[in-house]
């Protein structure tokens, strides 16, 4: 291996941290029915609500579960996603082309879960053309919090339409032990663009409880369609043989977090190897919902083995 090859492969080790999920699947199990309920009230109450235009007025939900409080939670407990499948059968009659990840939005140590769907008139099925025309996302706690914050719900109308936009993770971006929320907003041919989101379920009544995280200024263009500029973050993931794109996170000695974006563009190497040049930027988590980028750097050709690091999860949590 080249010491460009073994340069990399050090740059890239550990930039993903596990998250552990071991016995999180008994404990969702002892919730099923609960949880069934209650998200089949709360997810018909919140389609209804979007259609008759009254989501951003805080009338729909806000009757049913009442207003958000705006104490500040406590941190704590560890992300995990799980895939709770069965929420497209429970309301496809009025949401419709959902997703669901699981993380642990408030720090109770519980997992919540966060639906995206595209919302249809009542009586209309999911093969209406309303589908995909519009999104929203709804956070649902599960822990002793829930008895302070509501389901929460919001309009993504940075969403791209038809069918573009699906939530795929929960991971702790910032490290507070609190999940974060990955929203797929639009999609190429093989890649996705990626929202990044802070969840606050003390929002103050009429503000999103969806922060979507900024890049401060100059941000890092590189490359005219994989650069960051300055703005509401987007990175790409994912790929295909001519380009692949990974989003990671780690921490430094001094225990402060960084969140990594990884480019490799396809080149032709000599004789048969398939060779990538790799760029990668880190971004400061701080100050908070703001990132910065603190490093841009080409590393590089590589080989595919090693460019590939790490796209099969963001930042320790699996893409579901």
């Amino acid at each position: 291996m080249s010491r460009v090859d073994e340069r990399i492969r050090r740059e890239m080790d550990g930039l993903g941290r596990p998250v552990p999920t071991h016995g999180v699947l008994d404990r969702v199990a002892g919730r099923k029915a609960r949880r069934r309920t209650m998200h089949r009230i709360g997810m018909v109450a919140l389609a209804a609500s979007v259609v008759a235009g009254t989501v951003l007025g805080g009338y729909g939900l806000s009757r049913l579960f009442g207003s958000p409080d705006t104490r500040t939670p406590a941190s704590g407990g560890s992300p995990a996603t799980l895939d709770p499948r069965g929420t497209q059968t429970m309301v496809e009659n009025l949401v419709c082309d959902s997703s669901v990840v699981e993380g642990d939005f408030d720090g109770d140590g519980v997992q919540d879960f966060v639906d995206v769907g595209s919302p249809v008139d009542p009586g209309q099925g999911c093969d209406s053309e309303q589908v995909g025309q519009s999104y929203f996302a709804m956070v649902t706690p599960l822990g002793p919090l829930s008895e302070t914050w509501s389901a929460t719900h919001q309009p993504l109308p940075e969403c791209e339409t038809p069918f573009g936009c699906r939530v795929i993770a929960a991971p702790d971006l910032n490290g507070d032990g609190d999940s974060e929320v990955v929203i797929q907003t639009a999609f190429g041919a093989s890649t996705q663009y990626v929202a990044l989101y802070d969840f606050n379920p003390f929002a103050p009544e009429g503000g999103p409880p969806l922060i979507r995280l900024e890049i401060a200024a100059p941000g890092d263009p590189w490359h005219e369609e994989f650069g960051f500029r300055p703005g509401p973050a987007l990175f790409p993931r994912g790929g295909s043989v001519t380009h692949l794109h990974s989003i990671s996170c780690y921490e430094d000695a001094e225990g402060n977090r960084f969140i990594v974006a990884t480019t490799a563009l396809y080149r032709e190497g000599e004789g048969d190897e398939a060779v990538y040049d790799v760029h990668v930027t880190r971004f400061d988590v701080n100050p908070w919902p703001q990132i910065t980028v603190v490093s841009s750097e080409d590393l590089g050709p590589a080989s595919p083995e090693v460019a590939d690091i790490g796209s099969g999860e963001i930042c320790g949590a699996p893409i579901e």
